[in-house]
């Protein structure tokens, strides 16, 4: 029934669906797939960022609309909105003379973002209280909420940040994987306040996401603090709530979504916490902070959404002896950003 008659969002949740079943690989998806790109006319923004989001499910199955679509998208590049620009670059389309004018776009979108950001700690929420995120009127107007793999990469190069080591990784996806088998942890809040809670989070955050982190911390030479730490997005995060030091940023698309719940962004709040009662007299002062050496390495399952490039911008400049490596995978059965 859904495919008598499909619409271009009705089509896309279709063939995401028939894949997640394993289905995809018969006539259906087939038959999906080419009432799609009988769509191709006058695309929507919507329409084209879901059907740029099923390419890879297309390319895997080596489905002959994959060029169709690829093609389609690529001749609407010019016209293109930020976070569409972002399926694109991330999809790995077959048209490989349009891939420069793609990545150049990306670029400087990327540059345009690390502009945006923090410059130096007289614009950041350090050392008070926070209630909740706060709106950017410059981000905002970018109108994308995540840059995807290629894009953050970007950034977080452009910021020095460079990536952790593969052995780094394998860990971090074990341990992750260990906490899926387990499942979701109860909440530290309880009652039926926090069974609500639960429920919103759970109708906006389609699926999972974790952040795993180490960190040793070394203050006038001594050691003061080092381990690891796995956390996931929001409700079921092990922390919750606004972050002392840490400052996260309303976002233009899914404005109803609260940043300060991500992964990662609850993961680096809650170190930034233990290291303020390690130091014996806080991190308030700045000099102190500045004594701070060592490193934090931190891998997600997604690439990090805008207000948590932010995030890990702000950590550098609270810290700037630290050594910060980030780095994110597409893991299955888990989100793939948002």
């Amino acid at each position: 029934a859904v495919l008598a008659e499909p619409d271009p969002q009705g089509t896309a949740n279709a063939v995401r669906a028939l894949a997640k079943c394993d289905l995809g690989r018969g006539p259906a998806s087939g038959a999906a797939a080419a009432a799609s790109a009988a769509q191709a006319t006058e695309p929507t923004p919507q329409d084209l960022a879901s059907r740029i989001r099923r390419l890879p499910v297309l390319k895997a199955q080596n489905d002959p609309s994959t060029h169709a679509i690829a093609k389609e998208g690529l001749n609407e590049v010019s016209e293109t909105g930020n976070q569409s620009l972002a399926y694109l670059v991330d999809a790995d389309l077959p048209l490989a003379a349009a891939a420069e004018a793609l990545r150049a776009r990306m670029e400087d979108l990327a540059r345009q973002v690390v502009n945006m950001l923090p410059k130096h700690l007289a614009a950041l929420p350090a050392v008070r209280p926070l209630t909740g995120s706060v709106a950017d009127a410059d981000l905002a107007a970018l109108q994308v909420d995540n840059l995807g793999a290629v894009g953050s990469r970007s950034v977080l190069e452009k910021l020095g940040i460079g990536p952790v080591p593969l052995a780094f990784e394998s860990v971090a996806e074990e341990r992750i994987a260990e906490r899926l088998a387990a499942g979701p942890p109860p909440s530290l809040l309880g009652g039926p306040a926090a069974a609500e809670r639960v429920r919103v989070q759970s109708e906006l955050v389609h699926r999972r996401v974790f952040g795993f982190a180490t960190f040793r911390f070394e203050f006038e030479g001594v050691v003061i603090l080092e381990g690891d730490a796995l956390n996931e997005n929001g409700a079921k995060s092990f922390r919750g709530g606004a972050s002392r030091w840490l400052q996260p940023t309303n976002l233009s698309i899914n404005r109803w979504v609260e940043r300060v719940l991500c992964a990662e962004f609850q993961l680096v709040a809650e170190i930034c916490d233990r290291l303020d009662t390690a130091m014996r007299g806080g991190m308030e002062d700045p000099m102190r902070r500045l004594c701070v050496t060592g490193s934090l390495r931190l891998l997600t399952s997604t690439s990090p959404c805008l207000s948590c490039l932010s995030m890990l911008r702000q950590m550098q400049l609270l810290l700037p002896s630290l050594t910060l490596e980030v780095s994110f995978r597409s893991m299955s059965g888990l989100a793939d950003g948002g």
